[in-house]
This record gives structure tokens, sequence and C-alpha cells, in this order.
């Protein structure tokens, strides 16, 4: 291949590598933004890397000589996995720095080795890299062997349970949690009395008094809202530094609600008369966010199960 026909192939696949990555790279963006890994992410940093990859095919078929198919394809080749090698590093990096190091491999083999043997190692490890640190997101596992206190990093699981925030600044666990009993949330729709005894302003009672069916529960609905619903609010409001995601589907059953209902929900005067409606298999919830201005991490002030 040689003359314009070499530099319409590298210029194709330079175009659509750079399609690749600005339609793909948003959602690995917003997902590191959001402290929030998901499937979704994970696919679209390896776009990233493929992406990356094309790019690195074209400019290598570029700058290689006319007339040599085999000097082309080498070029090409080395090049590609560079890019690809220093993509992914990147995206290792961003999604799961506790395991950061081994992508570093396929930077220094992709660029170094220029697709020789070392750089193909390279590639090997930082793809075995991201796939250990997807397991270690998604089993629940913290870094460090049982017994090793101090320094030992965070749990998947703490990590999604510190973004919620705690009296004062919020109350998601303490009025709607799962140690939450349904005598509690009977004397909230009646009486507006939540639990822990706080009240609503001027004494209001709230039009349903809910609760997850545990903590655990609330933390996966929190999540849900994360990976979906808040990310949507974000992309349409940038600039926000509070957010309210309201009646949002989380795909499960996560709680409860006691609603009053005839005459007695216009008459706080009189909490003890009538009925409740308690309604079960709740799936949707609403919630309120705070991006921290320090660590820029969108935090949860509350969630309750909204019927």
């Amino acid at each position: 291949m040689s003359g314009w026909a070499k530099i319409a192939v590298a210029a194709a696949a330079i175009a659509v590598g750079v399609v690749v990555i600005v339609v793909a790279a948003p959602v690995v963006i917003a997902a590191v933004a959001g402290a929030a890994v998901t499937a979704s992410a994970i696919g679209c940093a390896a776009a990233v890397a493929a992406g990356a990859g094309l790019v690195g095919v074209g400019v290598g078929l570029g700058l290689a000589p006319d007339g040599c198919v085999a000097c082309q394809k080498k070029m090409a080749i080395d090049m590609g996995i560079a890019f690809a090698g220093a993509a992914l590093t990147g995206m290792s990096m961003a999604l799961f720095p506790p395991l950061a190091g081994a992508g570093l491999a396929l930077a220094g083999g992709g660029a170094v080795g220029d697709g020789s043997a070392l750089g193909m190692a390279g590639v090997a490890a930082g793809v075995l890299g991201v796939l250990g640190a997807g397991q270690h997101a998604m089993s629940g596992t913290s870094e460090g062997g049982p017994g090793e206190g101090e320094g030992k990093a965070e749990s998947p699981s703490d990590e999604r349970r510190r973004l919620i925030k705690k009296p004062p600044d919020g109350h998601a666990f303490e009025k709607h949690g799962g140690a939450v009993t349904d005598e509690q949330l009977e004397t909230r729709a009646r009486t507006g009395v939540a639990p822990g005894g706080s009240t609503g302003p001027n004494g209001s009672i709230p039009p349903e008094s809910s609760a997850f069916h545990s903590d655990e529960d609330l933390i996966r609905a929190d999540q849900a809202v994360r990976n979906g619903p808040l990310q949507d609010q974000i992309a349409q409001n940038p600039n926000a530094t509070k957010l309210r995601v309201n009646n949002a589907d989380v795909g499960f059953d996560a709680g409860r609600s006691y609603s009053r209902v005839g005459p007695s929900q216009q008459s706080p005067a009189s909490p003890s008369q009538g009925p409740l409606q308690r309604t079960d298999g709740v799936t949707r919830v609403t919630g309120t966010y705070v991006k921290n201005p320090n660590t820029g991490e969108w935090e949860t002030v509350t969630l309750y199960p909204d019927p």
C-alpha cells in the first residue's frame, strides 16, 4: 500500500478510533466523578482502549514507508499496542486506584517494547490487572489479610456506606434503615414523629412513612440510584451542588411504606384516628444528594422507599 491509499486507510483508522473514544470516555469520567464503578463503565474503558489502539494503528500505518507491506503491518501493530496499552493503563488507574500498579505494565510494555514480546507481555499483565481489579471491586473484599487493622483498605461495602451521610448531616439510616420497626413507621405515619424523636416543620406529617428491609437494601438502592438516575441529574445540572432524585426504580423489593388514608389525613390534631395503608414490595426510592466541595464526591443526605 502506498501514497494516498495508505493515507486514506490511516486517516480512517484514526477517525474511527477518535469517535469511539469521544463516545465512551464520558461514561468513564462520570463513573470516576460519581465514585460508582459499573459494568458499563468498565466496558466503556475497554472501548476507549480499543479506540486508542485504532488511532495507534492509523499513526503507525501513516508513518510506515510506502511499498513495504511488512513494514506497514509491523508499525501498525506496534503503534496499536502502544496506544492501547497507554489508554488501558489510564483507565485502570482511574477506575481501580488500589490496583493501578498492575496497569503500568501496559504503557511500559507497549511503548518501550514496540509491540514485541515485551509489549505483548505488558498488554497481558495489564488486562489481568484490570480483570483482577474488577473481581476485587465486585467481591466486596479488601486489600490485606485478616487482622491487618491499620492501613487496611476500605472494602467496597464500607466505601458505599461511607457515602451515606450520618446525623446531623444526613438521616437515611436513622429514619429509613433496616433497624426501623413497623411500629415506628406507624407512629410516624400517625403523628409525624420519626424514629429518633424528630418531627417535620410545624409538626407536619409526611405523606408516607417508609423504611428499607435492611441497611444492605438501603446501600444497594443507593448504588442503583448513583449508577443511573443520579448520573443523569449530574449530566443535566453540571454546576449543581445539591440534587434530588424522585421516585427512581431500583429494580428490586427494597422496603415498605405506611400512609394515612381517609379524613384523618388532613387532621393532625387527631393522630389516633383513621386507618393506615401499608404498601409492600416498594421498588422505587427518592433521595437527596449533596456534592462534597473538598472531595467532589456526591454524598447521600437521605434516601427512602417511595411507592
